[in-house]
């Protein structure tokens, strides 16, 4: 029994000496500091992002594909106007289509910048164009301009005008390219830890006077 005393005892010295418990007690007794300066570390990484992230805008114009000359078919087969979905998808980033926006802008932005600019989100019978820039007139007449050259591109690639420009918007909408909530988090996070460790290389060898008797 007197074995088995001492080898508990021995135990609870090893787990009170060990890393973890060390720096669960050093966190527990320095909460409210660790706490309060990480809310600050991340609010203040989060306010810095914010303040270095340029302002964008977006533009979306919707493009209904229709059928000029329509034709009875039935399943299993395929609508002509659906067909034609995923060529227009394609003509959107297309050099027909970027030279033709950028030759309307007189060479302003290049045709290679404006297939980055551009996304297309296609649908069963039409397709969303979205322009980004970071001025708010730019972007306006970059989106009227790609509608209307993948109106006129398409038309004479497919000797017919399957496009119908159901919306064309009359103004930009702000964006953020960057995500101050995610830069919160890792400023959080990262003054937690750091913080911690300080608290422990300083504080982490004191033992609480339980601990103390414990050992006793």
């Amino acid at each position: 029994r007197i074995q088995e005393e001492y080898q508990r005892k021995d135990w609870r010295v090893y787990m009170n000496d060990s890393f973890e418990v060390k720096m669960i007690r050093c966190i527990r007794k320095n909460i409210i500091v660790i706490l309060a300066v990480s809310l600050v570390c991340g609010a203040a990484l989060a306010g810095f992002d914010a303040f270095r992230a340029k302002t964008s805008f977006a533009a979306t114009t919707s493009l209904m594909i229709v059928d000029s000359e329509p034709e009875e078919v039935t399943a299993p087969y395929v609508s002509k106007e659906q067909s034609l979905v995923p060529f227009y998808a394609k003509l959107v980033t297309s050099s027909l289509v970027t030279d033709k926006v950028s030759g309307e802008l007189n060479g302003k932005i290049p045709a290679k910048k404006l297939k980055t600019m551009v996304t297309c989100v296609p649908g069963t019978q039409y397709i969303d164009v979205t322009v980004k820039s970071d001025d708010e007139e730019t972007t306006l007449k970059l989106v009227n301009a790609f509608a209307l050259s993948i109106k006129s591109v398409g038309a004479e690639l497919r000797n017919a005008d399957y496009i119908d420009i159901i919306d064309m918007p009359t103004e930009a909408v702000k964006v953020s390219s960057r995500s101050t909530a995610k830069f919160f988090v890792v400023g959080f996070l990262g003054a937690f830890i750091l913080i911690s460790l300080i608290f422990y290389a300083f504080r982490g060898g004191d033992k609480s006077a339980d601990t103390k008797q414990d050992e006793k």
